[in-house]
């Protein structure tokens, strides 16, 4: 009886590597396992720089298919302090989807590191990107926090997938990542997006002012979140408000957005604008290095214009779009421009 095609296909194939096995056998092997992911994150660099590995074939299409299980194996055997991360990645993530997440990981941190957005702190930039796309879709459901000082992105995988609910949307982050690979990665940056929730009376406040053609005065206590408020406002203009919140005023379109608008914030004193600067990063996640360095501050969806009421006097009027101005009875009553 003839022998079976597939009996001999096997045969002739036992002799012939893929291109994940000759990797391994060339770059891993001779390493502990507690490097290998470390050392797949730097492949994936190169690869990003278009720069070849070695005489293999390996391009970033294949990444996780190829090296994923090598990436599973290097994190699981430095999970340390992450008790649960094997159990998880075994139960929650195959092989490949975490190849592919890794090498996109990578593939962002290249590019905020290489792209001229006057950005130092890659990790704290790439916390931002996948802290804003989990809230978008998972929201109050979801605390995301990572201890990134000099951390690489085998420590970002390895702190993201030691969460249950995160490995369980693993599909979420690799489909958001294509997608936003496509909006640009400036854009995603800058998106003003609410990282938490409004209190109910400023949800109020909010929508009043929306049906008023976005014009309103709001009188709040010390502390009840008028700062917030204003951020709010610049994110239901730009970008989106938390998920439990976007009935206010319902998401804007991008062909509404034409990166051209000038937004002017007022507050009486440097010091406040400071503090509206540091409140960027808090709670609309844009990096505080974007919004330092200048009192015009370049966004991709317009320019924000930081003012004290003394510094406006003898400037040109500019039709701005959105203006916000902060504790307005030191100054609205004044002479020169607060009158």
């Amino acid at each position: 009886m003839g022998r079976n095609i597939d009996d001999l296909v096997d045969e002739r194939a036992r002799g012939v590597q893929s291109i994940g096995e000759s990797y391994h056998d060339e770059f891993l092997m001779k390493r502990p396992k507690t490097e290998w992911s470390p050392y797949l994150d730097e492949t994936a660099m190169d690869l990003r720089a278009n720069i070849q590995i070695g005489d293999l074939a390996l391009t970033k299409d294949d990444f996780g298919q190829e090296l994923g299980t090598y990436y599973r194996r290097g994190l699981k055997k430095t999970a340390g302090r992450y008790a649960d991360l094997p159990s998880v990645l075994e139960e929650k993530v195959s092989d490949k989807k975490l190849g592919l997440l890794a090498y996109q990981l990578n593939e962002l941190s290249y590019d905020i590191s290489t792209t001229d957005l006057g950005i130092d702190d890659v990790e704290k930039a790439t916390e931002a990107v996948i802290e804003k796309i989990l809230t978008r879709h998972v929201g109050g459901d979801l605390s995301v926090s990572f201890e990134l000082s000099g951390a690489t992105v085998s420590d970002i995988t390895t702190q993201l997938f030691n969460n249950e609910t995160i490995a369980s949307n693993v599909d979420l982050l690799l489909s958001e990542f294509e997608k936003s690979a496509s909006e640009g990665l400036l854009s995603l940056l800058d998106r003003p997006q609410m990282m938490t929730p409004l209190w109910a009376h400023q949800r109020d406040a909010l929508e009043k002012w929306w049906e008023h053609d976005k014009r309103g005065y709001v009188d709040m206590a010390t502390a009840t979140g008028k700062t917030v408020l204003g951020l709010a406002a610049i994110a239901l203009q730009y970008g989106e408000l938390h998920p439990d919140d976007q009935a206010v005023g319902g998401l804007v379109s991008e062909a509404d957005r034409t990166g051209t608008d000038d937004v002017l914030i007022v507050a009486h004193s440097d010091l406040i604008l400071e503090q509206w600067r540091r409140e960027f990063e808090r709670h609309l996640n844009i990096p505080q290095e974007r919004t330092t360095g200048s009192d015009d501050i370049t966004l991709e969806w317009g320019t924000i214009h930081f003012r004290t009421p003394q510094s406006l006097v003898n400037e040109d009027r500019v039709a701005y779009d959105l203006v916000l101005l902060d504790e307005a009875h030191h100054y609205a009553t004044g002479s020169e421009w607060g009158s």
